[in-house]
């Protein structure tokens, strides 16, 4: 049985590239992630988890590399939590060749990176044309360019793939419960049909319920 995030149903597969994180044991902790999510104590149990889509990057203790472990303070988001960057553009000057870089200091919630792009003609590199990807939330919204190279096709196939298990995930658990929901009905037609019987229950009553429920 696949596990799958109990916000997003995001799957817990091989093909994820998200960490999951189980749901804190402890009372007080636990209650903050619920509330925080949007979640019902009975909705849960003690195997179930939440995929770091729901959880920032400054979430998270860095030093704990390569395996993602969460800061004791970490409090998941309802909603898909998306860095907001803002990029700078530094002109370079090269003397050698009257070329130049341009420096890209790329600003998150919580850390600064420098990016040097060694002699880029100031001609082609227009800061107004470089723009951050936007966040691909549904497989509708992917594009020719999100497979441009082997990575972005990698990553947005597991993407697809992530999403159609979970997909499949939601469509077998409805098929249980309808199988379910059936069986219920018609151990209660039986159940009407006993009472009828024996006399316990006029017919009227007896139509009148079947009727109001549409049994046949």
């Amino acid at each position: 049985m696949v596990r799958q995030c109990v916000v997003c149903g995001s799957p817990q597969t091989k093909y994820s590239s998200y960490s999951f994180h189980r749901i804190p044991t402890v009372e007080s902790k636990r209650a903050k992630w619920l509330k925080a999510c949007g979640l019902e104590h009975k909705s849960i149990s003690k195997y179930s988890v939440i995929c770091s889509q729901h959880f920032a990057e400054n979430d998270y203790d860095e030093h704990h590399s390569p395996k993602r472990t969460l800061l004791p303070s970490a409090v998941p988001s309802s909603v898909h939590v998306k860095q907001e960057f803002q990029f700078t553009f530094i002109k370079v000057e090269d003397t050698q060749n009257a070329e130049s870089e341009m420096l890209i200091k790329c600003e998150s919630h919580n850390q600064i990176s420098d990016f040097n792009l060694p002699h880029v003609s100031t001609d082609v590199q227009n800061p107004a044309q470089l723009e951050p990807e936007i966040a691909v939330r549904y497989p509708g919204d992917l594009q020719v360019s999100h497979f441009e190279t082997p990575r972005k096709a990698k990553r947005h196939l597991e993407f697809v793939m992530e999403v159609i298990e979970g997909q499949r995930k939601k469509i077998r658990l409805l098929h249980t419960q309808n199988q379910r929901l059936n069986k219920k009905i018609t151990s209660f037609a039986t159940l009407l049909a006993d009472l009828k019987e024996k006399k316990l229950m006029s017919n009227e009553a007896h139509d009148a319920i079947k009727v109001h429920f549409k049994l046949t």
